[in-house]
């Protein structure tokens, strides 16, 4: 009986022992998973804190210097665009001058002397006009024209120029000087030469038209003309002299009548003394 009681504690012992063991084994197979994980976690950390420290080392760039080179080149583009812009304003105009038989040949020559050059500027004159230059003067007037401007001149009297169709891009025309005549046939519609088609092409495209009517007195016909055409647009300008300017000689009247003009055609000039520019002006008023 002893024996067999031994027997049984014994076994008991050794099956306890095992389900101790077995225990033991789970748990510290967990706490080796724990372990791992723990491990893993502090190796990341690590090599997080080591790629930072690395960046840190790195030198920082200057986003503040960078910036201000930025911004300094696109002032200095924006700026050297602006100077470009300028110079080339002029480069991209065309302007038509018409001359007709009207009785001032001397300011139509003062207007082609005192164009900016880099303007492209195109002339029209009619046969009249020819005609009478040579008698006023005694002068060519195509050669006349050319000795006075020797670059961006095209000279048109045909029918087929491109002045002739709305198609061919130009700024603005001025006739200078306007006869009765040629204010008439605008004023009417008719196109007999290629100056009063060019007119008309401003008309209907809408583009800027000057007329210097040459003409005193103004008979109710003209009057009649020049009021139909002020009213679809037309801009009436005859050579009236603004005496405020203190004009004192030939020249100076021509330098304020084309400084006029130049200001309707939105050319920048300081031909003449503007109202207002010397303190002399206002003087006998105060």
């Amino acid at each position: 009986m002893k024996n067999e009681s031994i027997k049984d504690s014994t076994s008991r012992f050794i099956k306890s022992s095992k389900n101790h063991n077995s225990k033991n084994f789970k748990v510290s197979d967990k706490d080796s998973k724990q372990d791992s994980k723990k491990v893993r976690n502090i190796e990341i950390k690590d090599s997080n804190k080591s790629h930072k420290n690395i960046e840190s080392k790195k030198p920082k760039k200057d986003s503040k210097k960078s910036s201000d080179i930025i911004e300094s080149t696109l002032d200095s583009k924006d700026s050297k665009k602006v100077q470009d812009s300028k110079q080339n304003k002029n480069l991209q105009r065309k302007i038509v001058l018409g001359i007709s038989a009207g009785s001032c040949i001397d300011l139509t020559f003062h207007f082609i002397k005192n164009l900016p050059k880099e303007i492209m500027l195109y002339v029209v004159p009619t046969n009249n006009a020819k005609v009478l230059c040579k008698a006023e003067k005694n002068l060519d007037l195509i050669a006349e024209i050319k000795r006075l401007r020797t670059q961006n001149l095209k000279i048109e009297s045909s029918i087929t120029s491109p002045l002739a169709s709305g198609s061919f891009s130009f700024e603005s025309c001025i006739v200078l000087p306007t006869s009765s005549n040629t204010l008439s046939g605008v004023a009417n519609g008719l196109q007999e030469n290629l100056l009063t088609r060019v007119c008309a092409v401003c008309l209907k495209e809408r583009r800027r038209l000057v007329l210097a009517v040459r003409e005193m007195p103004l008979s109710p016909i003209l009057l009649e003309n020049m009021m139909r055409l002020a009213n679809i647009g037309v801009v009436i300008a005859p050579p009236v002299a603004g005496y405020y300017s203190h004009i004192s000689t030939l020249d100076g009247l021509h330098n304020f009548l084309v400084g006029k003009y130049f200001d309707m055609l939105d050319i920048e000039n300081s031909l003449y003394s503007r109202w207002g520019s010397e303190n002399r002006l206002f003087s006998s008023i105060i």
